[in-house]
């Protein structure tokens, strides 16, 4: 795949996440290359955060396995998906004086980028404190690290 049509398969990619994290009241954060991490609870929109974000992972995953479903087809070489969450609380903010950006840190953040990174396919890595027990939840930031992974061979289970 040459660096253009990457980069339309990724517009096409990240704008049908966007519709979906959308649909599940997640809020998109940045895009990292060819990683996309959202959030659910920043701005209170879901009544569920975790549950919302689960829900879009989910979703994400299935529209991901139905392009690789057809370019497989088509003869084509593409990629899964490998999935991170994680649910606590984190810092959000602005720090320097140019090209400002606002940013999350936190373990919550961090974790969840690191289940993403150690993950395979097909699992889908969740972690949360045992301390905060699942019931709490809803009450938590979630995010979400969404990465491709190059020339996947085989289906994207969960």
């Amino acid at each position: 795949m040459d660096t253009q049509e990457l980069v339309r398969e990724l517009h096409i990619c990240f704008t049908e996440i966007d519709h979906i994290a959308e649909r599940f009241d997640a809020e998109k954060f940045k895009t990292i290359r060819d990683g996309y991490l959202c959030v659910t609870g920043l701005l209170n929109k879901a009544k569920c955060p975790a549950n919302s974000l689960l829900m879009a992972a989910l979703a994400m995953r299935d529209f991901i396995e139905q392009r690789w479903l057809q370019k497989q087809a088509e003869g084509r070489v593409y990629w899964g998906v490998r999935l991170g969450l994680h649910v606590g609380p984190v810092v959000a903010g602005v720090v320097g004086q140019h090209k400002f950006a606002f940013d999350i840190w936190g373990d919550t953040v961090n974790i969840a980028a690191r289940l993403e990174t150690a993950g395979m396919q097909p699992a889908l890595p969740a972690a949360a404190s045992p301390s905060k027990g699942a019931a709490k939840w809803k009450c938590f930031l979630s995010s979400l690290w969404l990465k491709r992974l190059w020339k996947c061979s085989h289906k994207v289970w969960l």
